[in-house]
């Protein structure tokens, strides 16, 4: 079987030099590649930066260091693990920064990974000259300028969503198109309240939440919100209809979310459902453990405060005829961990 009509898969020992021939094996040998190093945005609990004293090696740095013979989410893991004493887990990438051949003989390729503690490591790992937790601008006064460089491009793409590209430590200005995309933007939900003939609410138990759910989900990158409340009606239950009027914007700030983004959640009406078109919903069994037809009163009662709240306005939209506007600046939080909110 072959790839294109001109050109035959490779043999299976021959693709991405896994089980690779002997042959290629000497070619992937010889081929000088670029010096690969992994470094960490290790934050605590308190939003604190782990910077590393190297000593006689150059100063302070960002945890991490160069790679041997192993994926760089491995040497970064190991790295942490015996510098620093600490298991830590590999997030998104955040910046590549590229540098030329100089004293070295060969160009740097370095990658900036997000990263997070997962335990303590083994009692006995030796440490650095010192390590310490510091604020973001105390951390670019002691780094030094290349890898304060890839501080400040990560602390940019660390609020977006998009990975920074340096050119020996210099931003890489990206094509507009790029440019518009990699925006940092809040993060988007899209709900719709479905009711039937009797005036019930339809709360779904999610397979992978610890309380109830309206239904919806998140916005992706290609839709609007009622795009999206379309598509998860259809998921979630099988629905096949386009959701009515908008009812509720609820503006969530970065604060009060699990995630550390700000949240826009669209509210969307649904005309009532009959007796019929109820019994033809069909529940997506991996997202949705089951489904409970409640009097708005208990619905309320049920939900998690943060949602409560919206259904709560949502039904006043429905009753004046209005759009409810939600804002939570001066709310001190919104969890509820008795009813299943995040903290």
């Amino acid at each position: 079987m072959s790839t294109t009509d001109e050109h035959p898969a490779p043999p299976a020992e021959q693709r991405a030099g896994h089980g690779a021939s002997a042959e290629v094996r000497e070619l992937l040998e010889a081929h000088a590649a670029p010096l690969l190093g992994a470094h960490a945005l290790l934050r605590d609990a308190a939003g604190l930066l782990l910077v590393v004293d190297r000593g006689r090696e150059g100063g302070w740095d960002l945890p991490g260091g160069p790679t041997g013979n192993e994926l760089p989410a491995d040497a970064l893991a190991r790295h942490l693990r015996e510098a620093v004493g600490v298991e830590a887990g590999t997030g998104r990438l955040l910046v590549v920064d590229t540098a030329p051949a100089d004293r070295r003989g060969r160009p740097l390729l370095d990658l900036l990974f997000a990263a997070h503690v997962t335990a303590a490591a083994d009692p006995g790992a030796t440490g650095p000259t010192g390590i310490r937790w510091v604020g973001e601008a105390r951390a670019l006064e002691l780094l030094g300028p290349a890898a304060a460089a890839r501080l400040r491009a990560a602390l940019g793409a660390e609020k977006g969503s998009h990975t920074a590209l340096l050119d020996d430590g210099e931003l890489v200005t990206p094509s507009k198109r790029d440019y518009y995309r990699q925006l940092p933007s809040p993060m988007m939900a899209a709900t719709v309240l479905v009711r039937d003939d009797e005036g019930r609410v339809l709360v779904l138990e999610p397979t992978y939440k610890a309380h109830l759910e309206l239904v919806g989900g998140m916005v992706e990158a290609d839709e609007v919100p009622v795009e999206a409340a379309e598509r998860e009606g259809a998921e979630e239950l099988g629905l096949r209809r386009r959701p009515g009027r908008l009812l509720v914007v609820d503006n969530v700030p970065a604060r009060l979310t699990s995630y550390g983004r700000a949240l826009v959640v669209h509210v969307f009406d649904l005309p009532p459902l009959s007796a019929d078109e109820v019994a033809a919903l069909v529940l997506d069994p991996k997202e949705v453990r089951s489904a409970r037809w409640l009097p708005p009163h208990e619905a309320l009662d049920q939900l998690p405060h943060v949602l409560a709240v919206r259904l709560a306005a949502a039904l006043r939209a429905l009753e004046h005829g209005t759009v409810e506007v939600l804002e939570h600046a001066d709310t001190a939080s919104l969890a509820d961990p008795a009813r299943g909110d995040a903290q």
